[in-house]
């Protein structure tokens, strides 16, 4: 399967689930979240920090993770900017 249809494919089943911005507890402002995706039974958060730099993890049982994945992650953030959900897309 090419690259392209994978990612359509995919993108068609993400939920935008929620967009509110607040800071994220114990980090003195530095961090907040900007937006949570569902797909199937996976969840996935975006956040920002006060540096303009972004992040998207996966969280598994409470605990957040690197996307490995990396057609995922541009799943995923080819996802949020056609919602116009962020700031800059950061895959280290």
């Amino acid at each position: 399967m090419s690259t392209m249809k994978f990612l359509k494919r995919i993108m068609s089943k993400f939920i935008l689930a929620d967009t509110n911005k607040y800071e994220l507890p114990g980090t003195n402002g530095q961090y907040f979240h900007l937006a949570t995706i569902h797909h199937g039974l996976r969840e996935y958060m975006y956040f920002g920090n006060k540096y303009m730099e972004s992040y998207i993890e996966e969280m598994t049982g409470g605990t957040l993770s690197k996307i490995e994945d990396d057609q995922l992650w541009e799943a995923l953030t080819k996802f949020l900017q056609e919602k116009k959900v962020g700031l800059m897309y950061n895959h280290d």
